[in-house]
């Protein structure tokens, strides 16, 4: 189903972050994303370990520090907050950041 292919596409997604960020540590996108993929196997009951959402909250943070310029950061915090916490209010005002910072 839908399910299964959503699963499938972000399966997929994860490694070429990783190795996006292999070629490039300093890719702040790309930790992003693949921030977005952690939360979201978590999300989704893929792997619902603390391990996934430190991994997904690290990679998010270091988007963070490497472009605090960017929406991309706070939206995967957002997610992180959101699906790894289920804390809206710190999804809601991470997306309040990331509105103000797109182009």
């Amino acid at each position: 189903g839908d399910d299964q292919r959503a699963r499938g596409k972000n399966a997929e997604a994860i490694p070429f972050f990783k190795h996006a960020i292999d070629l490039d540590s300093n890719f702040a996108q790309a930790w992003a994303k693949l921030s977005e993929g952690r939360s979201s196997e978590f999300w989704f009951f893929y792997d619902r370990t603390e391990a996934a959402l430190a991994r997904a909250k690290a990679s998010a943070e270091r988007a963070l520090r490497l472009r605090p310029d960017l929406p991309g950061p706070h939206v995967s915090l957002a997610y992180y907050h959101y699906w790894g916490r289920l804390d809206y209010d710190a999804a809601l005002r991470e997306l309040a950041i990331a509105r103000e910072r797109k182009p």
